[in-house]
């Protein structure tokens, strides 16, 4: 069982954090005026939503599909230091759980915060390169 693997509980509050992943306050992010649109306007939200109290880093992903179809997803990283989960990892999950085809992604928009200690755009142009190559994608700096 698993109380006897992990005996002792280990969350954020251990890590003197005093909210956690899915119950933490949303950030105050704006996009400069030049940017807009549902799309960029679901990646916002999506970092807006994010959890990093350790990096400091919050963003989020949004993706759009050829029929115009936009699902977004948050980073959110985990009290223990581990893995955390990438924006545009959480964003393909619910792209996955809608059906979809990676051929269908059409577009890609990354929000990141200008006060951002790590960016996940490398990262997310990599995937995106195997999943999506057609796909455009394009980083949007939010100010605090």
């Amino acid at each position: 069982m698993l109380k006897d693997l992990l005996p002792e509980g280990f969350g954020p509050a251990d890590l003197q954090q005093t909210e956690a992943i899915f119950t933490s306050t949303p950030l105050a992010l704006r996009l400069p005026t030049a940017f807009g649109g549902p799309v960029v306007a679901a990646a916002l939200n999506a970092a807006v939503r994010s959890y990093a109290p350790y990096s400091k880093s919050p963003s989020g992903c949004a993706i759009q599909t050829k029929a115009g179809t936009v699902v977004r997803g948050s980073y959110l990283e985990n009290a223990a230091f581990n893995r955390s989960l990438a924006p545009l990892q959480s964003s393909l999950v619910a792209f996955v759980m809608r059906q979809e085809a990676f051929a269908n992604i059409a577009r890609v928009v990354l929000v990141e915060s200008s006060r951002r200690t790590i960016s996940h755009a490398a990262e997310t142009r990599m995937v995106l390169a195997i999943l999506a190559p057609r796909a455009s994608f394009e980083v949007v700096t939010a100010t605090a």
